[in-house]
């Protein structure tokens, strides 16, 4: 950020919002895995974002050689290859898939496509499930690995260059989902109004995000450092998020709160100041599960969740 020639103060000022396009932020926290970059948050509409921004290009190279899962489990023995990243995720999309189908319509009868699929798991669950499901990932090692493991084509198309001709004129479907990728774009109003080009009329866009209004944040400062890293370009709330879809052109926009992560995943950040990168903990064991039900349910309830769904309709 320093290497620009202006002061950090200067820098902020003449920095644009992803959002709203209004220059002026100010200094929210420094970024964990890039001492350029830091996160900002704009003196208009309240957005905070990391800035500077990198490009499409940085961006696609960034995902395609998978610099995420890499840096953060660069510790640990077990996690070293992508077929072991693989794995590790498997619990945590299960999780996902639960909470998704709470909220899709009663029949199976419907087309849903998540973009950002990873190693593919989710569509591969909700076959699993009965519904129709595809895929996009630009990772191709991931694409390639999906293919092997359960023989899902998942598409490599990046919304931030174009629709593609051919899905654009042969694929509409129901339901698009986003499952902690909307975060990951550096220009969200553009991949969500062309994202909104394969729905059908009334068609529902539904995103999980992580939550900047976490509880967790604002109580274990360790934790608080941890949730700013270099491949999350935005921080959404809730209310920001759900006008964002208004921009974009959804209507009926909900929003609730999604506490994917057990109490006990709270309790080891307040006694060891650091994540379990070895398990998700997100379930206590059946006997204690009842304390569980009521700390997701409070979190949720109070949109201080870690997490959060936000849905719309065009």
């Amino acid at each position: 950020m320093m290497g620009s020639g202006l002061s950090a103060y200067e820098f902020l000022q003449n920095s644009l919002c992803m959002l709203c396009g209004q220059s002026g932020m100010e200094f929210v926290n420094r970024i964990r895995d890039d001492v350029i970059r830091v996160a900002a948050k704009c003196n208009h509409c309240s957005h905070v974002q990391l800035t500077p921004l990198p490009s499409v290009e940085e961006d696609e190279e960034y995902y395609k050689k998978d610099r995420m899962q890499k840096d953060t489990y660069k510790d640990v023995a077990t996690l070293q290859t992508e077929e072991q990243l693989m794995y590790r995720v498997e619990l945590f999309v299960r999780e996902q898939a639960s909470t998704l189908i709470k909220f899709l319509p009663d029949s199976k009868d419907i087309k849903i496509l998540e973009i950002g699929s990873g190693f593919g798991w989710l569509p591969q669950l909700m076959r699993e499930e009965g519904y129709i499901m595809d895929g996009i990932e630009i990772n191709d090692e991931k694409r390639e690995l999906c293919k092997k493991r359960c023989d899902i084509a998942l598409h490599g198309w990046n919304f931030l260059y174009d629709v593609p001709e051919s899905i654009e004129k042969q694929e509409y479907y129901d339901v698009i989902c986003l499952m902690h990728t909307l975060e990951h774009i550096s220009d969200p109003k553009t991949f969500l109004e062309r994202a909104s080009i394969l729905l059908k009329p009334n068609g529902m866009i539904y995103i999980d995000s992580p939550n900047l209004n976490d509880w967790l944040k604002e109580q274990q400062q360790e934790y608080n450092n941890w949730t700013f890293m270099r491949t999350h370009v935005s921080y959404f709330t809730p209310d920001i998020m759900a006008g964002l879809l208004k921009d974009c052109g959804f209507n009926h926009i909900e929003t609730y709160g999604h506490q994917a992560y057990s109490i006990e995943n709270a309790l080891h950040w307040f006694r060891n100041k650091k994540p379990n990168l070895l398990e998700h903990q997100l379930y206590l064991p059946e006997p204690l599960e009842w304390i569980n039900s009521i700390y997701k349910e409070k979190v949720e309830r109070e949109l201080k969740s870690g997490f959060f769904v936000c849905i719309g309709y065009k």
